[in-house]
């Protein structure tokens, strides 16, 4: 790792599997690297889907006898209640929206939950799209991901609406980018090469993101998210006097 960090200059390492290692070692190299490189940053893959599970490998972590001294660490929580909450409408109970209010309520099991890494998809899980184009959804879960207090990831091809379900193979969830290769009928690398609809999804991932770019009531700000109230979620952000609201409508219908 020093070696790679002095001759090439990497700013972080996401590492596989990070539970599967033996702990005891894996805790002496996180320690060490960040004694020496206390900017430098690991992801470690923590696939459990329980909050109480995740937070136990994060650094400082109260629920462990050890410390793990992992800095970030994968919300694949987070991954499984967005991917049930788009099939589903916001009831006043559990479904919908009610998964993402739910499990944002053990926000206080980890130590630092603005480090905790959040995504909606990645290459070993189903394009958040499946095999369809509910840009809908796509939309409000990328809403979501961009605003609460996470560290977001974004998978390759989100912004241009690429789909693909592992039922097929894994490969399918791990296209090539259109246009990267010669010969490539579709370029999605430009705005005369993509369709009207993967325009549309591009220039509005990208407002949003350029939006978010050192916006620190995002970056920054306390987290307050609000009951469901007829199938509508809402989470606020707050920071030195300003305020940012992300509005969900959970149901199938105008509310």
């Amino acid at each position: 790792s020093e070696w790679w960090i002095e001759t090439v200059g990497i700013d972080g390492i996401r590492m596989d599997t990070y539970p599967y290692a033996d702990r005891d070692a894996m805790a002496h190299w996180m320690k060490v690297l960040g004694e020496e490189y206390p900017h430098f940053n690991t992801v470690g893959e923590t696939w459990v889907t329980e909050p109480a599970y995740t937070a136990a490998w994060q650094k400082d972590s109260k629920l462990s006898e050890k410390n793990s001294y992992l800095p970030t660490v994968m919300d694949f929580a987070f991954f499984d209640r967005i991917n049930s909450a788009k099939n589903e409408e916001t009831d006043d109970w559990w479904n919908g929206m009610n998964r993402i209010y739910n499990v944002l309520c053990y926000d206080y099991l980890y130590p630092n939950p603005k480090s905790v890494m959040a995504f909606i998809e990645n290459h070993d899980t189903d394009r958040f799209l499946g095999e369809g184009k509910d840009t809908l959804a796509l939309k409000q879960a990328l809403a979501l991901l961009l605003t609460i207090n996470r560290t977001p990831q974004l998978y390759y091809g989100t912004e241009v609406l690429m789909n693909g379900t592992k039922s097929v193979t894994d490969g399918n969830v791990r296209k090539d980018f259109p246009g990267g290769w010669a010969g490539d009928k579709h370029n999605a690398f430009t705005a005369e090469g993509r369709t009207q609809a993967e325009n549309q999804m591009f220039n509005w991932v990208s407002r949003l993101l350029h939006w978010r770019q050192g916006n620190e009531v995002i970056t920054k700000g306390k987290q307050t998210q609000f009951c469901t109230q007829k199938g509508v979620y809402v989470v606020a952000r707050q920071y030195k006097g300003k305020s940012v609201m992300t509005i969900i409508n959970g149901k199938n219908e105008a509310n």
